[in-house]
């Protein structure tokens, strides 16, 4: 008898540790969103980057104004409800902050960059767009450090560095040039 209940009491005890390995603590704090704590962003998340994607494309060929507000409000609506199911979700932000300095609402564009920037340091295209940003608010001097960092990341979309109008003020830096050298990038 003894035996079976020392057995019994191991698969207990098992049981427990199994069962308990796959509760995350972290949500026990009050947190309800698992989501938040794993790298990648839930699938449904994604979902609604792709829609605002779609509808963003769709605003930059519409023909009126009416229309184009409109889907743009509409891309923002799904990139926030990305973000609210996955408040982590950097590439979200990025895109929000990206649409926010579309519709010119740049106080909001630098939060969600710089949030983005914060959740992933190293992801050159967030820091290129707070580059745009920098530019287009005239905070060169801010601009001319992250461009070099984004350099330093591996940001290598030279026809934009070449062409993208965000940098016209950053372009007419003579710091520019030397940080491209710097960096060993030549635009023709």
């Amino acid at each position: 008898m003894n035996f079976f209940k020392l057995l019994f009491s191991s698969f207990l005890l098992l049981l427990a540790l199994d069962v308990s390995a796959r509760i995350d603590i972290s949500n026990l704090n009050g947190t309800k969103n698992p989501a938040k704590y794993s790298k990648e962003a839930p699938a449904d998340a994604k979902s609604s980057l792709v829609q605002a994607f779609s509808y963003i494309s769709s605003a930059k060929a519409a023909t009126s104004k009416t229309a184009q507000d409109e889907l743009f409000a509409n891309a923002e609506k799904e990139l926030n409800r990305a973000i609210k199911l996955f408040p982590d979700y950097a590439e979200a932000l990025m895109n929000r902050g990206v649409l926010f300095m579309t519709i010119q609402k740049l106080n909001k564009a630098e939060i969600d960059l710089n949030l983005a920037s914060k959740l992933d340091p190293k992801n050159p295209n967030i820091n290129y767009n707070l580059v745009c940003l920098y530019s287009i608010t005239n905070r060169v001097d801010l601009a001319i450090d992250l461009l070099d960092k984004t350099l330093k990341l591996g940001f290598d979309d030279y026809d934009s560095l070449r062409s993208d109008p965000d940098l016209t003020e950053l372009r007419k830096s003579k710091e520019f040039q030397t940080v491209l050298e710097k960096n060993k990038v030549f635009l023709k």
